[in-house]
C-alpha cells in the first residue's frame, strides 16, 4: 500500500478499511437502477438510459440526507457520512405503500393506515422534507 498520508500502520489499516462504499454505489446502481441493462440496440439511447439511472440514483440518495438517514459520527475509518438504505427497502417503506388521498376538512391528506408506526415514518419525511 503506498500513500501520503502521515499514519501509523494501524489508523492507515483503518482508513483502508472504510474505503469501501463506492462498491456498495456501484451494486445498487446495478442491482436497483439498472445501470447495467442494456435496453436498446443504439448507443444514444443506453447512454440516456444510464444518465437516467444515475440521476434517479441521486434523486433518492438526496431524498434519504434530507429525510429519513441520520449523519454519523466521525470514526478511524472515515466512512460515509451516512447510512443508506438500498432502493428495495425505500420501495418497501415508502413508494410502494398503499395509501389513499383523502379530504376530511377540504385539504388534501394521505392516509396510510391504521398502523402508529407507518404514520409516524410519514410525519417525520413530512416534518424534515419541509423544514429543507
Amino acid at each position: 500500500m503506498v500513500t501520503n498520508k502521515v499514519l501509523n500502520g494501524p489508523l492507515l489499516w483503518a482508513f483502508m478499511c472504510g474505503r469501501g462504499s463506492h462498491e456498495k454505489a456501484y451494486a445498487e446502481l446495478k442491482t436497483g437502477f439498472a445501470f447495467d441493462c442494456v435496453p436498446t440496440m443504439r448507443y444514444a439511447a443506453n447512454g440516456v438510459w444510464q444518465l437516467l439511472s444515475v440521476i434517479a440514483f441521486n434523486l433518492v440518495r438526496s431524498f434519504q440526507v434530507l429525510a429519513t438517514t441520520e449523519r454519523r459520527g466521525a470514526s478511524r475509518k472515515r466512512r460515509c457520512l451516512y447510512r443508506f438504505e438500498s432502493i428495495q427497502t425505500l420501495r418497501y417503506q415508502y413508494f410502494h405503500r398503499a395509501g389513499v388521498l383523502v379530504r376530511p376538512q377540504g385539504h388534501p391528506m394521505l392516509d396510510v393506515g391504521c398502523s402508529p408506526a407507518v404514520r409516524e415514518r410519514f410525519k417525520r419525511v413530512d416534518r424534515l422534507l419541509n423544514a429543507a
